[in-house]
């Protein structure tokens, strides 16, 4: 309404209209919740779900630091202890922002940068780093898949948590 139909055009892409109503559960002290996101919860907003207690909160919140966020619920079943039948108790709570995803930029980052993330490590880093030093700089992110190392496999998983800019 107060903005051109050109400007708009132009921040269409980046507008995220949320649905009012969010999905609500009780918990055993009958209390009403809301859908829990684990990319941005706190220990105390995942202890409110039944199954989890401070241990896995505290490991939910640890494994979304080292991987810069979550891309799906189904990576809580590589937390240490996490086994299906939890999941499986947890999951319908919970919800992922993509958008709070924390990417690295595979063009300017350093090899250190690189290694450290759960699904690159060493050698991945090591093949990233020696096709950009000899091919120059990604356009795409799809342009990882011509590294030596990334697979149909691991590129799903990889190619999530980095951008080109």
């Amino acid at each position: 309404y107060c903005i051109s139909k050109s400007e708009y055009q132009i921040l269409e892409p980046f507008i995220e209209i949320k649905s009012p109503e969010k999905k609500s559960f009780s918990n055993d002290h009958h209390e009403e919740i809301s859908k829990v996101d684990i990319n941005t919860a706190t220990e105390e907003q995942l202890m409110q779900i039944k199954g989890i207690g401070n241990y896995f909160a505290k490991n939910i919140i640890k494994y979304r630091s080292q991987l810069g966020g979550y891309y799906s619920k189904e990576q809580l079943l590589e937390i240490p202890k996490m086994d299906s039948e939890k999941y499986e108790i947890i999951s319908p709570y919970l919800e992922v922002n993509m958008n709070a995803i924390h990417k690295i930029n595979v063009n300017t980052a350093t090899f250190d940068q690189l290694k450290q993330h759960s699904y690159i490590g060493y050698n991945i880093a090591l093949s990233l780093i020696n096709y950009r030093e000899k091919h120059g700089s990604y356009k795409n992110i799809s342009d990882i898949k011509k590294s030596a190392l990334i697979t149909d496999k691991n590129y799903p998983k990889i190619s999530c948590y980095l951008c080109t800019e």
